[in-house]
């Protein structure tokens, strides 16, 4: 897969169910990022119940490096209260655990 990468042109899509902080994730994250450098177009689907850590971990460097990044079933403790919003953080709780069983893996 790191070779994938760093043998992308034009884009790289990727998706994953678990992407936790390591040794090989951080080598993944330089490539993604040397590929935006190089003007490749970097887009990432990450499941939030299987990479709760992601947000916090990788989120940051890899938005700043204009990566785009869309989160599957977010885990409601990375949300931030929505504007507007009067349910609140309780009511995403309760709707996220309630699907938390429809993965795309």
């Amino acid at each position: 897969m790191l070779n994938a990468l760093n043998a992308a042109k034009t884009s790289i899509e990727l998706e994953s169910y678990i992407f936790e902080k390591g040794v090989l994730a951080d080598r993944m994250v330089a490539r993604l990022l040397e590929a935006a450098a190089r003007g490749v177009r970097v887009r990432l689907i990450i499941d939030g119940w299987g990479s709760p850590g992601f947000a916090t971990d990788y989120w940051p460097t890899l938005k700043a490096a204009g990566i785009r990044v869309r989160f599957f079933r977010v885990s409601p403790w990375i949300l931030t209260r929505l504007p507007g919003d009067p349910r609140g953080f309780w009511h995403r709780v309760y709707r996220r655990i309630r699907q938390m069983n429809r993965g795309n893996h």
